[in-house]
């Protein structure tokens, strides 16, 4: 008869128990970076799917109207006041978003647009928000005049310039001033113009370097939450864009108009900004995101390619213009 001692299992030791335990860590060490760039690489994957859905209801667009959307309408609406209307909100019923165009109130002055139409600023816009970003809200207009949150923000932006800034020169509204000069704006001198810009509307005939080597859209870090930063703001022009003057995720900063008084935009917590833009048609956003080594863009032909951080700049600025004439490498 066997002894009770014999049929007895062996019991871990504390050394054995520590050791596996150190093992598992070790494991879940080697692990956890793993499996964060798979959460990232699925994430980036998400922002590219919003902003093939944004260059296909362009394209929609263009199908119903022939011609893309202008970047930025804005007419003059008396005592200085205007009438703006964006390329964001023109996109609304092409994308599924038709309650929230049919809620919209188009003909509006600034201002009161910004009471009328708070309900739809409030408005979350999945698909021009990248899982990369904590974008949610801003918090310039709304808590001042109706108090409460604040209006939403975004991540998708469109090309208003290929190698200048915000706004390209001789648009209207802007003529004579620092848009015009050279020494502020490359684009007098190189005569590049970009997929969208202010009061014009191009279509596929405009775009001579080819739609397949000509960017509409990318991302762009929103301004931190609840800031009155103005990167992000899909319901304002000041927010809409970015231009390729800079390379992606540039390490120089976004330049903004120093308004003066308590309404200094630029909050640098997320992303480096500065406020040396001269005004407000001067302003000057780069491509930037939180994917690690490059940004999503949306290029005119409805594809969507992720273009790293050492792009050689000259190709970064040929993919911005739409009339630059150069010659791009199939793989940039």
């Amino acid at each position: 008869m066997p002894s009770s001692s014999s049929s007895r299992r062996r019991a871990f030791t504390l050394v054995e128990l520590l050791v596996v335990i150190a093992i598992i860590g070790v494991l879940v060490a080697l692990l956890l970076p793993a499996v964060q760039a798979a959460r990232e690489a699925a994430r980036r994957m998400q922002c590219a799917n919003n902003l093939k859905q944004t260059v296909l209801a362009l394209h929609a667009y263009h199908s119903a109207e022939s011609v893309f959307p202008m970047g930025l309408h804005v007419r003059p609406g008396g005592n200085s006041k205007y009438y703006n209307m964006m390329w964001t909100m023109l996109l609304f019923p092409y994308f599924e978003q038709k309650q929230v165009a049919d809620t919209f109130v188009t003909n509006v002055i600034a201002p009161d647009t910004y009471t009328i139409n708070a309900s739809v600023f409030r408005q979350s816009i999945a698909v021009y928000k990248c899982p990369s970003d904590d974008t949610d809200l801003e918090g310039q207009v709304d808590q001042a005049i109706n108090g409460g949150p604040g209006f939403a923000r975004s991540n998708v932006v469109g090309c208003f310039s290929a190698d200048g800034t915000y706004i390209e020169p001789d648009a209207p509204m802007t003529s004579g001033g620092p848009n015009n000069s050279a020494s502020i704006n490359p684009s007098v001198l190189s005569g590049k113009r970009a997929f969208f810009n202010m009061n014009v509307a191009r279509s596929a005939r405009d775009i001579e370097d080819g739609t397949s080597h000509t960017a509409a859209v990318s991302e762009e870090i929103s301004g931190p939450n609840g800031s009155i930063d103005l990167r992000g703001i899909w319901w304002s022009g000041w927010g809409i864009h970015y231009t390729h003057q800079y390379g992606p995720n540039s390490p120089v900063p976004d330049s903004m108009a120093a308004m003066g008084g308590s309404f200094e935009y630029c909050d640098p917590a997320k992303v480096p900004c500065d406020n040396t833009a001269g005004h407000w048609w001067t302003i000057n956003f780069s491509a930037r995101s939180y994917h690690p080594g490059g940004v999503n863009v949306g290029l005119a032909d409805g594809s969507v390619d992720f273009v790293e951080d050492g792009i050689d700049h000259h190709i970064w600025q040929a993919l911005g213009s739409i009339n630059g004439n150069e010659v791009i490498p199939a793989e940039f």
